[in-house]
């Protein structure tokens, strides 16, 4: 996953939300694949617990990713060329 940098003026949920979509675009988690779980992400980023919860309710809200009870988030079906065209432009 890419760095996040504190001193760059964009706030960490951006910044790990984009990190998490060039995950989906590169396929590094497949469709249907699980994503890290809120724990996992922040004690990966160190961010806020409602941070975590932040981004993953942004990225599910524009498709990226499913929730499913007692399965946790998983990579939305489509999310890879959703992802794709996000990062290209």
């Amino acid at each position: 996953m890419q760095k996040i940098e504190i001193k760059t003026g964009i706030p960490i949920y951006l910044q790990i939300e984009h990190a998490l979509i060039v995950e989906i675009a590169t396929r590094k988690i497949q469709p249907g694949g699980r994503m890290p779980s809120l724990n996992e992400l922040h004690e990966l980023h160190g961010c806020d617990r409602n941070t975590a919860v932040k981004i993953y309710a942004r990225l599910k809200r524009d498709g990226f990713i499913d929730s499913q009870p007692s399965r946790g988030y998983t990579v939305a079906v489509g999310a890879v060329d959703k992802a794709r065209s996000v990062l290209a432009g």
